[in-house]
């Protein structure tokens, strides 16, 4: 089990806890060797946080560092654009799992495995792959409200016409084949 560590979140001036890619920020302890984190680009999430998102937030930053994973988990909900926890979760999740399926590939590559272990590695890390992608469509699902669209467009084209389907044309094209202009059609 890890150890809890004892943080406080740190404020600014006017006293509003500070977020950073999502996350409570420690308060920094000026004898931590951790201190030259730089935070300036990570932006904010957490709008006005209660105790328990506090902790919250503080148990998600612990469970990162505890695998050695912040900078990636963060990374990915910072990609993602997570709006809540769960978002945030998700996103660490695919990060622990992406870390972990990428160091099973390279242990793989291993020649001194042996024949029967090689195998075990690959196909570990291709379930990692898979479940990353399930968590990938979740995600999908999550964010879109499980809703697609699709668009039905009916054309009428007469004898002799022609018709372009596509998302968007562009009339400034290049020069027609043959010299001819659209006044001789």
């Amino acid at each position: 089990m890890m150890p809890k560590l004892n943080l406080k979140p740190a404020k600014d001036q006017s006293g509003k806890v500070l977020v950073a890619q999502g996350e409570v920020v420690p308060e920094i302890d000026p004898s931590s060797a951790r201190t030259e984190r730089k935070t300036q680009w990570l932006r904010e999430t957490l709008g006005n946080p209660n105790d328990a998102a506090i902790a919250a937030s503080f148990s998600r930053t612990e469970l990162l560092n505890g695998v050695r994973l912040f900078d990636l988990g963060t990374d990915a909900a910072t990609s993602i654009s997570a709006d809540n926890s769960i978002e945030k979760m998700l996103a660490h999740q695919m990060a622990a799992a992406h870390d972990l399926a990428m160091k099973l590939c390279y242990f793989a590559m291993d020649a001194d495995l042996g024949p029967l272990n090689i195998p075990k590695l690959t196909n570990a890390a291709v379930r990692l792959m898979e479940a990353y992608q399930g968590a990938l469509l979740a995600l999908h699902k999550i964010k879109t409200g499980g809703r697609q669209t699709v668009v039905v467009q009916h054309v009428d084209v007469g004898s002799g016409g022609q018709a372009v389907i596509a998302g968007s044309v562009n009339s400034s094209g290049p020069a027609r084949r043959g010299g001819g202009s659209r006044e001789n059609e």
